[in-house]
């Protein structure tokens, strides 16, 4: 560990306190779970909404928000705004650097051993839930919304669909993850894809834009 990377954690310690008793119950408060960095800008939190899944065996800062994440990568700057809706985590999470989570109606679920690299944007409306042992790559995003609203012929479109990732998924960095998306259990998402739709087949590589079915029969680890 460096000086600077000691300096930034010791500076990160009254932030991490606060957002702990601001948003978890007195009990698992106090085991301080939740570890934020300093420069992460925290927006519209409340008691509650945070939620640590019930069969979690807490750890001090077994959840880390804003820390590290690949060297030639800029980070931006990090910022958690939790308007209305829950962010449940089920285990050790590890989100990087840069990382932006705006959660305003929807449900966000992160599986055990989640892992996003630096500039990790998420916008939850209506519900996204990743499985156990997922893994992003920089600049990775995903939107349940359209963002505006959008007419056929004069008629509303749906403008809010989940998004559903399975288990040990791994997505390449500069990949967007758009409403109503669907990747099944131990599959790849290609750098750079744009995935727009449903997928279920396991065991697979997807990828393009928007993304298309390429191999099966796959397997990855890190």
């Amino acid at each position: 560990m460096t000086i600077g990377q000691f300096s930034k954690y010791i500076l990160s310690l009254p932030k991490t306190v606060y957002f702990n008793f601001r948003t978890l119950p007195l009990r698992q408060a106090v085991r301080l779970p939740l570890f934020v960095s300093y420069s992460t800008k925290i927006l519209h939190i409340r008691k509650g909404c945070i939620v640590l899944d019930n069969d979690i065996k807490l750890k001090s800062f077994m959840i880390v928000i804003g820390f590290n994440g690949t060297v030639a990568v800029p980070p931006k700057k990090s910022i958690l705004s939790l308007r209305s809706g829950n962010l449940i985590f089920k285990g050790i999470c590890h989100i990087g650097e840069g990382c932006v989570i705006d959660i305003d109606g929807g449900v966000l679920t992160l599986g055990n051993r989640f892992s996003a690299n630096r500039n990790f944007w998420i916008s939850c409306n209506k519900q996204i839930t990743f499985g156990d042992e997922a893994m992003l790559g920089w600049n990775v995003s995903f939107f349940d919304a359209t963002g505006h609203k959008v007419f056929l012929k004069g008629v509303e479109k749906e403008s809010y669909k989940p998004i559903e990732i399975g288990n040990h998924v791994w997505i390449g960095s500069e990949s967007h993850i758009l409403k109503g998306a669907n990747i099944p259990d131990n599959s790849i998402v290609a750098y750079g894809s744009i995935v727009t739709k449903r997928f279920n087949t396991p065991h697979s590589i997807y990828g393009g834009s928007p993304a298309l079915f390429i191999q099966d029969n796959i397997s990855w680890g890190k």
